[in-house]
């Protein structure tokens, strides 16, 4: 029998009473039908969802998020599922929006933003206000239509032959169950490793659970398990994109979060001619339009004009000022792989603002840290930059002020700014403060930008 029009919303829950009702409220007028899968509550979950008018399915909880998924389909009788958990809810207007979209016989996936909430209590329009990832929620009913993964789970495969089919939809998702809090009463991250590592056995060729493993262990801190895991998920990556026989096995979505992390490995072991490898590879494979490779290349592009001297060092500059500014224009869009805030927030400001010093564009630099700190807030990072612009621009009282050595303030605490503060003060004739500043900038391990390192050895030396 073939689907009738319409769309079925299907949600998993156990012991969801006190999120089921508002997010079965939020898609009234937006669904046609409800399957609710009950993996065993023991509260009034059921009641709420047969309450609501849902077709209520038991499924024993058998350590598998996908199965559980995957045993609505059989009870959906629409053209299109909705697919939400419990602590979703639908933005005001996607009802609309939803029913529009499923009116395009060319679509099968809509791709829907969905706004993590940062605490329980925050209002739709706080939530909205968080940056948002495209996360595939609408989709049509096919033969083949099947998550896989005992944990973040996923129809990659599914959507991987239907790119050309797959559209943005504005029906916005408030996403709760993100919350630090939720995340730590339920222990989320406790069971995302163990269902991860079961993963990582069960599917040994795969490069996913391998990188959701290593973001699980690096959030809790187990950093050197989270590298091993990072580097293997990276040598699957090559193998699957870039194997002998042709026949590349891509996903969906592409590997950028597994580049982020690999990137940084590289960087740690002063691999730069890995990372930049890395990054050429992934742009090779899918091109740089998502704001972390184009964040990425930057970085590269800055570190190869460090290493550079004349015209190929501001070659190298400008390049990076491009893909860095290119990010930062990019704060608040959705694409299809998260996208940390700070690659088009406040890393990009940073390194922008950065790389327009190296070039002696000390107002440009000025220009985007202000602005930085206006629409991100005051960073000890952004002063560095105010106090460097003010030095080259020969105002070392500015540089003075801005890095809080003012009477009744306290001054900017790390080591950059400490060995700026010492410029500034033999600059203005004071060598008691700058002995002082430079002392504490000499305690230092390690500084943020290595070219302020080098301004510092130089006053350094004539105060000795």
């Amino acid at each position: 029998m073939a689907p009738r029009p319409g769309i079925t919303l299907c949600v998993i829950t156990k012991n969801e009473a006190s999120n089921l009702p508002a997010c079965l409220e939020s898609v009234h007028g937006a669904v046609d039908a409800i399957v609710v899968v009950d993996t065993g509550s023991s509260d009034a979950t059921v009641a709420i969802a047969q309450a609501a008018g849902a077709t209520v399915v038991y499924f024993p909880w058998i350590d598998d998020f996908a199965a559980a998924r995957n045993a609505a389909l059989p009870y959906v009788t629409t053209e299109f599922v909705l697919v939400l958990d419990a602590d979703d809810r639908l933005a005001a207007g996607a009802a609309q929006a939803l029913r529009a979209a499923v009116s395009d016989p060319g679509l099968d996936c809509g791709l829907l933003p969905q706004h993590d909430a940062d605490h329980l209590d925050a209002t739709p329009e706080q939530v909205l206000r968080v940056p948002a990832t495209l996360v595939p929620r609408l989709l049509r009913k096919t033969a083949d239509l099947a998550w896989r993964g005992r944990v973040h789970e996923s129809i990659g495969e599914w959507i991987g032959v239907r790119r050309d089919r797959a559209a943005f939809i504005d029906a916005r998702i408030l996403h709760y169950g993100s919350v630090p809090l939720v995340r730590e009463r339920l222990q989320k991250a406790e069971r995302n490793v163990r269902l991860l590592r079961l993963r990582v056995e069960e599917e040994p060729e795969s490069a996913t659970p391998r990188s959701l493993l290593g973001e699980e262990l690096l959030n809790a801190g187990q950093v050197d398990e989270a590298r091993i895991h990072f580097e293997a998920a990276w040598a699957l990556l090559e193998r699957a994109w870039e194997p002998p026989d042709g026949s590349p096995q891509r996903s969906f979505p592409p590997p950028i979060r597994a580049l982020q992390r690999y990137f940084g490995i590289k960087l740690d072991q002063d691999d730069f001619e890995g990372a930049s490898e890395a990054v050429a590879k992934v742009i090779d494979w899918v091109g740089d339009d998502h704001p972390v490779v184009r964040f990425l290349r930057s970085r590269v592009e800055e570190l190869a004009g460090d290493a550079s001297d004349g015209d190929a060092r501001r070659e190298w500059l400008v390049r990076a000022v491009r893909g860095y500014r290119t990010c930062a224009q990019s704060h608040g869009l959705a694409y299809t792989e998260p996208v940390p805030p700070t690659v088009t927030g406040l890393a990009a400001c940073i390194r922008l603002s950065v790389v327009l010093l190296k070039l002696n564009e000390p107002g440009h630099a000025r220009a985007v840290a202000e602005g930085a700190i206006e629409q991100h807030g005051d960073h000890a990072d952004l002063r560095c930059v105010l106090a460097e612009a003010a030095l080259l621009q020969g105002a070392p009282a500015r540089a003075l002020s801005v890095l809080g050595h003012d009477p009744g303030r306290t001054p900017v605490d790390i080591p950059d700014a400490w060995g700026l503060a010492a410029e500034a003060f033999t600059q203005i004739g004071d060598p008691t403060r700058a002995s002082g500043a430079a002392h504490r900038a000499a305690e230092a391990e390690s500084w943020r930008e290595p070219h302020r390192l080098v301004r510092f050895l130089v006053i350094a030396e004539v105060l000795n």
